[in-house]
């Protein structure tokens, strides 16, 4: 279960990288705020699904936790489209503009922010 829920925060880091990314020249004036706004609204289902998963773990309810892994793979899709437009459309790229991006979404949904900041730990050791 430790791995399934390492996965859970290894989908929200990919997506916030993914988001960062683009290889296109990058708009005039990228407005952060309306991207951070889109990004927390693809995440939060599948972050909030993953805050339902952890409480069931803590209680010992694998079982539940197992019968979940649809919807977990059902709204890891959905995240990933949705941040493939989010990442069409606003097109960050570049230190500077990947600092306010990220920036913006810790204002935006700082328990999103948490979670991403916590995968990259996790992926680093």
């Amino acid at each position: 279960m430790k791995h399934f829920k390492n996965c859970i925060y290894i989908v929200c880091i990919c997506s916030l990288f993914s988001c960062q990314s683009n290889t296109k020249e990058p708009s005039k004036s990228i407005d952060y705020g309306q991207m951070a706004e889109n990004f927390c609204t693809c995440m939060r289902p599948l972050v909030d699904l993953n805050k339902e998963i952890r409480t069931l773990l803590n209680a010992g309810k694998t079982d539940e936790v197992k019968a979940l892994i649809p919807q977990v793979e059902q709204l890891n899709k959905e995240s990933e489209s949705c941040i493939a437009k989010l990442e069409e459309k606003f097109g960050v790229k570049g230190i500077e503009q990947e600092e306010k991006a990220n920036t913006a979404i810790a204002k935006k949904c700082p328990d999103i922010a948490k979670m991403i900041e916590g995968s990259k730990k996790l992926e680093s050791n």
